[in-house]
């Protein structure tokens, strides 16, 4: 409820930046472009990859008289995600033959957020700018779909004895295990036309974890095992904008 009433407030300042501007030369445009996505501080045991995504939504700029700074406050729609991978390895013998299996899981994570950046810009001649800032982020939706694949092999090292199976594949709502609220840091450079017509590349990195702390229990050991908060986002955003 707290990060809630956060999210609100943001977004009433960036309704109000309008308002406040009405002495100041006040810019408001639209905004889209391609999301690269992935999350530093995975599981142990897993690696993380890069997951494509989009954005899109109002960008507005509060120009200050007589200064090259202003200030960027946008309101996007922000669809990321991660594709993790865990490799697990057992061997086993028989009579015959010593047997190695490996499984390899695939979860690939999407991710549905508000997102609204507040950021000092400063432009320079030529209409290059560099942005900076914090971001705030509320979480609408989450989901993850998982995939394992099983892959047995003997020492015979036979073609013919070396088999792959895929188990199934499963899609689940993970928004109950994800902080709603994702706060952090912005970094980008920009380069607009005379029209408004602009182009931009940005890094966000989030200072908090996006994944709760949670207890597993094995339905078969009956043992609980602890996983701590994990996996920051990190996104490499590549937009187009409109200043009207």
């Amino acid at each position: 409820m707290k990060s809630l009433k956060l999210f609100s407030f943001l977004i009433i300042l960036l309704i109000t930046s309008s308002a406040i501007s009405q002495n100041k030369p006040f810019e408001i445009g639209l905004k889209g472009g391609l999301n690269l996505f992935y999350i530093t501080n995975p599981p142990v045991g897993f690696t993380s990859n890069l997951s494509a995504g989009f954005h899109g939504g109002l960008c507005s700029s509060i120009n200050f008289d007589s200064s090259d700074f202003s200030i960027r406050t946008e309101l996007l729609f922000s669809n990321v995600g991660a594709n993790i991978e865990q490799y697990t390895y057992g061997n086993y013998t028989n009579l015959n033959n010593q047997h190695t299996t490996s499984i390899h899981t695939t979860y690939s994570m999407s991710y549905n957020y508000i997102e609204v950046p507040i950021l000092l810009k400063y432009q320079f001649a030529g209409g290059m700018s560099v942005l900076f800032g914090p971001y705030f982020s509320y979480l609408l939706s989450a989901k993850n779909d998982s995939t394992k694949f099983i892959s047995y092999k003997d020492s015979s090292n036979v073609s013919g004895n070396i088999a792959t199976d895929t188990t199934g594949n499963a899609s689940i709502n993970i928004i109950n295990s994800m902080n709603k609220l994702d706060i952090g840091a912005a970094l980008g450079i920009s380069y607009e036309t005379s029209k408004g017509l602009g182009f931009e590349l940005r890094y966000t990195f989030g200072i908090i974890s996006a994944f709760k702390s949670s207890n597993y229990i094995n339905p078969s050991s009956k043992i609980t095992t602890y996983q701590p908060a994990y996996g920051n986002n990190n996104n490499i955003a590549l937009s187009i904008y409109y200043m009207f």
